[in-house]
């Protein structure tokens, strides 16, 4: 599953990507995700201003995770900065994180779902933050017609639930 990026040693340490093939899938709730995607569409109409957090906080009930958000590239300082996080988390939400120094940069290096154990343990602005994360997981989104660097949005999923192959799939085209 891994791409020709070699990762330096303590990012490859917590890297675990490898385990969400291993994983048992939910069956996939059909109901649910179209509810969840008409209440997207009618936030989208109603109140552009909310479908970040929106689509967030739906995340976070499908996937039964504890915190959630999305981090935007910005080009132009090297950095992610987070946008619409929820739950445990939330008190981060605006904060910045290096591009070539944080899972959403291995995210975007890889073009791929990414699945880390305990990042704080590779990445010491996390450990410094007083964060324990037990899995984080990433989905690189694209913006249709924007170059993948300018357009990332990667998706977290801090929960103590076990990530799953189903959650780590990114949207359809």
């Amino acid at each position: 599953m891994r791409s020709q990026v070699r990762l330096p040693d303590p990012i490859a340490a917590v890297f675990i990507t490898e385990q969400l093939a291993d994983r048992q899938t939910a069956a996939p709730d059909f109901l649910r995700e179209k509810l969840a995607i008409q209440n997207l569409a009618e936030v989208m109409s109603d109140h552009p201003d909310e479908v970040l957090p929106r689509l967030v906080k739906l995340g976070m009930e499908i996937c039964g995770a504890h915190s959630a958000g999305i981090s935007i590239f910005e080009p132009e300082v090297g950095q992610f900065r987070w946008y619409a996080l929820a739950g445990e988390l939330a008190t981060f939400d605006g904060a910045t994180t290096p591009r070539n120094f944080s899972p959403c940069g291995v995210c975007l290096d890889l073009a791929q779902p990414i699945l880390m154990e305990h990042p704080e343990r590779a990445y010491d602005w996390i450990r410094d933050a007083g964060i324990t994360v037990p899995e984080v997981l990433l989905v690189q989104l694209t913006m249709k017609g924007a170059d993948a660097a300018s357009a990332s949005r990667c998706r977290p999923y801090y929960a103590d639930e076990r990530g799953t192959a189903s959650t780590a799939m990114p949207p359809g085209p």
